[in-house]
């Protein structure tokens, strides 16, 4: 009389185990900011959030559009390390509003002289990891042979992550005799919505090489060119 209960406890204990599972393994599929950084604050609600500080409000790296002036934005004194790597980050503003957050690795995670591939591993590493959390990534650009894109020569190609269902895109650019390489994937879902972005770029012989990663964390669209 007592195996029928016992077994029915242990039935419970799976079941609840298997439960469990199931709800780390969850995927997030919206974001209403990073951490406690939350799309539409002003600059002086982010400054009050605690844990990091902040440089002047300047502006942004790089621009919403293709066509745009980089919006205002501030960049953390203070520095993080995720997936291994160490971020600065950089809040940017539309309207005195918070659209974008973006993760971008520090001069000292650079690591000049890397080879292209290098490079790429690195950014498939860090896909594979988001992938986990977000679910499959997706490139947002069409792929094409090598042509003529203002100055430069560019082609683009798709590749699909190994043992995963994420593809991103991998340019490459040559111009004035300075190659580039960059790496873009963007979650399925959004906007608001992820996109990772990868930098690679071999100068001359005193420029070195450099590869420079992001996570970006995007209110509206989820690419450079719209």
């Amino acid at each position: 009389m007592t195996g029928l209960p016992r077994n029915l406890s242990l039935i419970g204990a799976v079941v609840l185990g298997l439960s469990a599972l199931g709800a780390q393994a969850q995927q997030v599929t919206e974001i209403d900011g990073w951490q406690s950084y939350k799309f539409g604050m002003t600059p002086d609600e982010a400054r009050a959030v605690p844990g990091l500080d902040w440089g002047k409000l300047d502006h942004s790296t790089f621009a919403l559009d293709a066509n745009a002036a980089a919006l205002p934005a501030m960049t953390s004194i203070t520095t993080i390390k995720r997936a291994g790597h160490s971020f600065a980050i950089e809040l940017s503003f539309d309207q005195d509003k918070l659209e974008n957050v973006t993760l971008r690795t520090t001069n000292e995670d650079t690591i000049p002289f890397r080879r292209r591939s290098e490079c790429v591993e690195r950014f498939e590493d860090l896909l594979r990891d988001f992938e986990h959390r977000y679910g499959p990534f997706i490139p947002f650009q069409s792929a094409h042979p090598t042509e003529r894109v203002g100055a430069m020569d560019q082609s683009i190609e798709w590749r699909t992550l190994s043992d995963s269902a994420s593809q991103y895109q991998l340019a490459r650019e040559e111009f004035a005799g300075t190659i580039a390489a960059e790496a873009d994937a963007r979650t399925k879902w959004g906007p608001p919505g992820v996109q990772l972005h990868m930098s690679w770029s071999r100068g001359s012989a005193s420029q070195g090489r450099s590869c420079e990663l992001e996570i970006r964390y995007r209110s509206s669209k989820l690419s450079d060119h719209g």
